[in-house]
């Protein structure tokens, strides 16, 4: 049986939605408010599910839990913090010519989650653009993890 903890971490960002091979017209009529010269922003929030590590892994890394849930905290929140305050339209060079929806922004910190060291435990993530708004990311089975 696995047991999990989930990390949950906010971050304030902003965007615009445009189609840049797109008249204004279409562009309007696709995105609606969306469409604005300067965008609009969110408050996201981010829950990743984690599986707890074997012992054999802590004892290797010479960790006890309570250092591990800080470590995977320290790596999810940094993760999440690269966002902050950004126009990601404009801040982050992965959305210059990708529409920064929520569902884009998954896949940008699925990338980074993956490239990190909590990978192997990775399960899940969902990222909220509002309460009744969110994605959700399916790493891999609980079950198949060690």
């Amino acid at each position: 049986m696995n047991s999990f903890i989930v990390i949950k971490t906010e971050f304030s960002s902003a965007h615009l939605y445009e189609q840049k091979k797109w008249d204004e017209k279409k562009n309007r009529e696709t995105f609606g408010a969306c469409y604005t010269q300067y965008g609009h922003g969110h408050n996201y929030k981010w829950e990743v599910t984690l599986a707890d590590p074997p012992y054999r892994f802590l004892i290797s890394r010479k960790m006890n839990h309570e250092a591990w849930v800080k470590y995977s905290q320290d790596i999810v929140h940094s993760i999440g913090n690269v966002l902050d305050h950004q126009h990601l339209n404009f801040a982050i060079p992965e959305f210059a010519d990708e529409i920064p929806t929520t569902e884009n922004i998954s896949l940008y910190l699925k990338e980074r989650l993956l490239k990190s060291e909590i990978s192997p435990f990775v399960v899940s993530f969902r990222l909220y653009e509002t309460e009744d708004l969110w994605t959700q990311i399916q790493i891999q089975n609980p079950a198949e993890i060690e």
